[in-house]
């Protein structure tokens, strides 16, 4: 049986929570920003915009980790960064107890960020080389649904620690996102590397061993016979490559869709509680709790609809929705 084409197995589940754990932990460090700004904002006596760049920092960092992902990884592999990356974030997590002042704070959170954007690229990329074609896209929709688990959570434990403790509570809730971290890691340690960049990198002999021990004795797609691309003028080939001929196209619209849904969508996530104060709730922290919730629900009923509906047809049609419900909203 080809590789491809295995049913799921035991060891596609462990992958798929590893990976599930770290993007997780994504969603944690992501979520934890909304939470956390009122405390912040008093206690380091920040203006609007010193809240915006604490705000930002990691969406930035999120940007610059993404780019440099995709050459690291192709160079060094899939294994090290995804099992190594999140025991650097519990590291990062903890740092922010010594963290007293703004600027600090600054380079610690972009820092957390360009972490963030490798485990993006590094934890989905290993999770989809590892899973069958035939179950890719249902058992992918789950690290969404870890997504949002990760930044709900952290909403609703901030908003829990905000009631305990109302003053200084920023630094507690920066800090709780090393426990997510450290679980991640635990799963991730000892995963081996990915058949499919082995074969990409002519190491036959190390994929075919992997494979007989997770997998018994599967055939091997034939990716040994391309040349490995690495360093600036591979990756500069392949940017080229995704924008030119008949890929641009493609290559515009997904980049576009990425663009115009996170980027309102994480702007009015970081500062929810004001924007529901300035509407008009008289409790927005509990209000935000049900947006989230509202969030949590949709991602797990797209895992009902995902394998109901055209690709295609599911991606414009929720867009639509969304850009119309914002286009209301204001």
């Amino acid at each position: 049986m080809l590789f491809d084409e295995l049913s799921v197995q035991k060891f596609h589940i462990r992958v798929l929570i590893a990976g599930a754990c770290g993007i997780f932990t994504d969603g944690y460090v992501l979520g934890s920003i909304s939470p956390a700004l009122p405390s912040l904002t008093s206690a380091l006596h920040l203006s609007p915009h010193q809240t915006g760049l604490v705000a930002s920092a990691p969406l930035a960092g999120l940007l610059f980790g993404s780019l440099l992902a995709s050459p690291i990884l192709d160079k060094i592999g899939r294994r090290l960064p995804f099992a190594f990356d999140m025991m650097a974030f519990v590291f990062l997590a903890l740092f922010h107890a010594l963290t007293s002042d703004l600027t600090s704070l600054l380079i610690l959170r972009f820092i957390i960020g360009c972490l963030l954007g490798i485990d993006y690229v590094a934890g989905k990329l290993y999770v989809s080389e590892f899973l069958p074609s035939a179950s890719r896209g249902r058992l992918m929709s789950w690290l969404s649904v870890a997504w949002v688990g990760g930044y709900t959570s952290a909403y609703a434990i901030g908003y829990v620690m905000h009631l305990a403790w109302p003053q200084g509570t920023w630094t507690i809730i920066f800090m709780s996102a090393a426990l997510p971290a450290l679980c991640a890691a635990l799963l991730r340690y000892g995963m081996p590397e990915s058949i499919l960049w082995l074969l990409s990198q002519r190491r036959i002999a190390d994929a075919r061993r992997i494979a007989d021990r997770y997998f018994g004795a599967v055939e091997l797609p034939p990716r040994s016979s391309g040349t490995p691309s690495s360093g600036r003028s591979g990756t500069l080939g392949r940017v080229v490559q995704l924008f030119s001929g008949r890929q641009w196209p493609r290559s515009i619209g997904a980049t576009l869709f990425y663009v115009l849904h996170n980027v309102p969508y994480l702007v009015l996530s970081a500062f929810l509680p004001e924007v529901l104060r300035n509407a008009g709730l008289h409790d927005p922290f509990k209000s935000g709790l049900f947006y989230d919730a509202l969030l949590l629900s949709g991602s797990v009923i797209g895992l009902w609809i995902v394998e109901r509906f055209r690709r295609r047809s599911l991606i414009v049609g929720s867009f639509v929705l969304q850009g119309s419900c914002l286009f209301i909203i204001s």
